[in-house]
């Protein structure tokens, strides 16, 4: 057994937070994103798609380094590179993510709804870093409308954090409102006003026909049992810690229950919707590699997720 320690090094590689080392995750990030463009059907070259397809990249990437910086400065995670490793691997996973979608920009304001969110146990600045959350959380319901379920994290976290107030919770509304209100103003000026009632219009759409088919199906599987298995392991020990570590941890299950529940309801389902559990998930799966105590076990377990990772992305 130690043999197969000494022969991958793998964890040892990214319990490490040198900067060789994340290049090589960014690096990796970068291989995984132009191998699946060139891959599929290479769009027309023209300034409109190189706009598109590089702007999507980019911001892809900045989205990686941004989340990587949020959750290892507020303390979510540990001072480690398993959780940037496991958002490069789920997208070898499920790479419909790396297809241009809107759903990138909303997830990328719910993660700066989540920042301003866990520095609430700052002594200072709750009300404003509350309209700030939950105004970030106003512009993803602009763009689609289930993703008020979100502030469910928002106000457990005022809650949680000890500002629970009648004027706080009046400042997460007032933020909540404020991108509802400019689009009002816009409709009303252009009158398009029926084009604003139809955010108001909560489409529901169970229908998991997408998720059956095995492609998809085993992969959806596999994520869900690590996570609970993460769950079973961390959930008891985490709970009983009496640091702000445990309600940082508590809001991201909560952001991975939320986005499962946006999942189920959202219509024309394609494979982009798992960015909504995708950070949430990597943190989560990383807990269970951390968990893991015998240094070859780690080993084994993170090659096999590689491996596993790369032969549905080689499919």
């Amino acid at each position: 057994m130690t043999k197969i320690g000494n022969l991958t090094m793998l964890a040892n590689f990214f319990e490490k937070t040198k900067p060789l080392n994340s290049l090589l995750v960014g690096l990796l990030f970068c291989v995984v994103f132009f191998y699946d463009f060139f891959r599929v059907e290479v769009p027309e070259l023209s300034l409109k798609n190189i706009f598109i397809w590089g702007g999507y990249f980019l911001s892809s990437l900045f989205f990686l380094l941004l989340s990587g910086y949020v959750f290892s400065r507020n303390k979510s995670v540990e001072k480690n590179l398993f959780t940037p490793l496991i958002l490069v691997l789920l997208y070898g996973i499920f790479p419909q993510m790396l297809r241009p979608n809107v759903i990138l920009f909303m997830v990328f304001m719910t993660l700066l709804s989540y920042w301003k969110t866990t520095t609430l146990d700052q002594k200072e600045g709750a009300l404003h870093k509350l309209f700030d959350s939950g105004f970030f959380l106003g512009i993803v319901f602009v763009f689609y409308n289930w993703t008020f379920l979100y502030l469910i994290v928002l106000i457990s976290a005022t809650f949680f954090y000890g500002k629970a107030s009648f004027r706080n919770l009046v400042s997460i509304g007032l933020g909540f409102l404020l991108p509802s209100f400019f689009l009002f103003s816009y409709c009303f000026f252009f009158d398009q006003m029926e084009f604003f009632f139809e955010q108001f219009l909560f489409e529901v759409s169970p229908d998991d026909a997408f998720y059956s088919s095995e492609y998809l199906l085993n992969p959806m599987m596999v994520c869900a049992f690590l996570v609970l298995v993460s769950l079973v392991l961390n959930f008891p020990k985490i709970i009983g810690i009496s640091d702000r570590f445990r309600l940082k941890y508590v809001l991201v299950l909560l952001s991975y229950l939320t986005g499962l529940g946006i999942i189920a309801v959202i219509p024309d389902k394609n494979g982009t919707e798992v960015l909504f559990v995708l950070l949430p998930m990597s943190i989560l799966i990383a807990q269970l590699v951390e968990s893991i105590t015998k240094a070859w076990l780690k080993d084994l377990f993170v090659l096999g997720l590689v491996v596993y990772s790369l032969v549905l992305f080689l499919k």
